[in-house]
């Protein structure tokens, strides 16, 4: 357990942390009545980023599917999430997300999950994934940035990207 909490992890996570901290109030203030936003029952999603991990020093390509359902009149979410990162150990993640939304447009989801690579498929290790993003609305569409932290017992990654996502079906107010 020590090695999976180091130092450099610590402040990788607390880094993080701070980021969407500060950055959430710009996101939070909206010229929209609030009246106007009904969210959906369900949203599949996509993201594509940029990914840095911090031992191997290395700037990959990274990929995320997600399926989301809204629990009914709150702000809440929970649902199925499969990351890849096409990096040189072939890293997929497949976990159970956590979603909250602080205020229209803004999402922030937390995932654990379980975490295997290309080249050991039959050894698989746990993973946290915490996840901001601010998206602007086209009908069903939802658009906008992603950042991401994820840690596991080997490394830490960050990530920067988009996000597509698709309404399925509106909650009755």
């Amino acid at each position: 357990m020590h090695d999976f909490i180091n130092k450099e992890r610590l402040f990788a996570l607390l880094t993080s942390l701070i980021f969407i901290l500060l950055a959430l109030p710009g996101f939070c203030v909206s010229s929209e009545p609030e009246h106007e936003h009904h969210p959906h029952k369900a949203e599949i999603g996509i993201g594509n980023s940029a990914v840095y991990f911090t031992k191997d020093k290395t700037l990959n390509y990274g990929f995320h599917f997600h399926f989301s359902r809204n629990i009914k009149h709150s702000n809440f979410s929970v649902g199925a999430e499969y990351e890849r990162i096409f990096d040189r150990h072939g890293h997929n993640m497949i976990g159970l997300v956590a979603g909250y939304s602080p205020a229209h447009r803004v999402e922030l989801s937390i995932t654990p999950g379980i975490l295997f690579e290309d080249a050991e498929p039959n050894h698989a290790d746990v993973s946290l994934h915490f996840e901001a993003g601010y998206h602007f609305d086209i009908k069903n569409i939802h658009l906008g940035p992603i950042v991401e932290c994820a840690v596991d017992r080997h490394d830490v990654h960050f990530s920067i990207g988009l996000h597509l996502g698709i309404g399925i079906g509106k909650l009755i107010e």
